[in-house]
């Protein structure tokens, strides 16, 4: 059980109003309809509301401003309390200590108006995630050059592209405008993760950061984050934005979605090799004898029987070395595994709670209870909607997106 809050703010960081849920025809203060957020590591997300048209608040919402989405648990009690005791204290607010910010995003659209059913009209806005920015300048460097060619841990290599495009280190494009996002900083480098090398020049940097993540001998999470009302931060978790908390794990208390565990209402689970492929091979430049191909197998399919070898190739022109062609080649590789599917509809009971016992970026374990296959996944996103269930009442549904990830247990 979730409350939701809306925190609104301006170019400066300046609050300038909040939004919560107060049932349909509740006036200003308050007057939302419904609302939520995707969020999602490495992606974007998005984000909605709708409230009362009549809200004179309206007028002040402006494109690119700030909204920040808060969540207080209604459960309560010691694993809440312990949860907020180790969030950092950018995600706090100490005029409201039950309450902690998960989600921030740009507004995107202007207000839209739509008259509902009942006669009531609803402004409607919408928008993305921070990560938004990642997928907003390519590379802009020559090859050869420094800012191209990267070698290096996982992390440093993403951090030193962030930077040189969109975040201190940006400077101006060709035309003398300035690339740099106001606010925005790079997390201190660990210079966690396995090697990456490679040159991208004038590929969209949100693309080269998603391969840089799947590094097969040492992943990574990313996102930017909010740390001040007007400051944010790109940070890199290895290997995964959340913790290891599959059945069996040997550490940490697992997680379970199942039926058996009365934390989820119905599950769908399919496994499809429809698309599988076996290996990848990706040629860069050259010709002929010249043109060498990196690769990437994935031999678990091949080591029960031959019949399951399927190779795909990729063409990559601007990747010269070996390493970077391999790279390129596990990067494709990933994006043609079997096609795992896990969907369902989860319930926060009092010992499977989001963020107390599951995160995004966790590792989790599903099961369907008819075949006993358990099926471990990772919380690549999680969807939080607010809903309206009366004249003066309303409620939060939390819904995980699991999805696949590199394995390096």
């Amino acid at each position: 059980m979730q409350q939701l809050l809306i925190v609104h703010r301006g170019y400066d960081g300046s609050k300038l109003n909040e939004f919560i849920g107060r049932g349909r025809r509740a006036p200003s203060p308050g007057g939302l309809r419904y609302a939520g957020y995707y969020k999602r590591p490495r992606t974007p997300g998005s984000w909605t509301m709708g409230f009362n048209a009549q809200d004179e608040r309206v007028l002040t919402i402006k494109p690119y401003h700030l909204m920040e989405f808060w969540l207080r648990d209604m459960f309560g009690g010691a694993e809440y309390q312990t949860f907020l005791n180790n969030l950092p204290a950018y995600q706090k607010d100490p005029l409201r200590p039950a309450w902690y910010r998960d989600f921030t995003g740009l507004v995107l659209t202007e207000p839209e108006l739509n008259q509902q059913s009942d006669g009531y009209y609803t402004s409607t806005v919408m928008g993305r995630g921070l990560n938004e920015w990642l997928y907003s300048e390519p590379i802009d460097a020559a090859p050869g050059t420094a800012e191209a060619d990267k070698s290096g841990a996982a992390e440093t290599v993403a951090k030193e592209y962030v930077d040189e495009n969109i975040g201190p280190g940006a400077g101006l494009d060709e035309g003398g405008y300035s690339r740099v996002r106001v606010g925005l900083s790079v997390e201190a480098d660990s210079g966690a993760g396995g090697t990456w090398s490679g040159s991208r020049s004038r590929d969209l940097l949100g693309d080269v950061l998603q391969e840089v993540g799947n590094t097969a001998d040492g992943p990574g999470d990313y996102m930017i984050v909010q740390i001040g009302d007007a400051l944010f931060e790109f940070q890199w978790r290895s290997p995964y934005w959340g913790l290891d908390k599959r059945e069996g794990n040997g550490v940490r208390r697992p997680v379970l979605f199942s039926a058996r565990m009365g934390n989820v209402e119905n599950i769908f689970s399919s496994i499809s090799y429809m698309a599988a492929a076996s290996g990848v091979v990706v040629y860069g430049q050259g010709v002929g004898s010249t043109l060498k191909p990196g690769t990437a197998y994935d031999v678990s399919l091949t080591t029960l029987t031959s019949w399951a070898r399927k190779m795909v190739v990729r063409l990559k022109r601007d990747t010269v070395t070996q390493a970077s062609l391999n790279n390129a080649a596990r990067a494709s590789l990933m994006t043609s595994r079997a096609e795992v599917s896990i969907t369902s509809t989860v319930k926060e009971i009092l010992s499977c709670r989001y963020n107390v016992h599951w995160s995004v970026g966790d590792l989790v374990t599903a099961e369907d209870t008819i075949y006993g296959r358990q099926i471990h996944r990772k919380v690549t996103g999680v969807r939080v909607a607010l809903e309206v269930a009366g004249e003066q009442g309303s409620m939060v549904n939390v819904s995980p997106e699991l999805g696949d990830y590199v394995d390096v247990s």
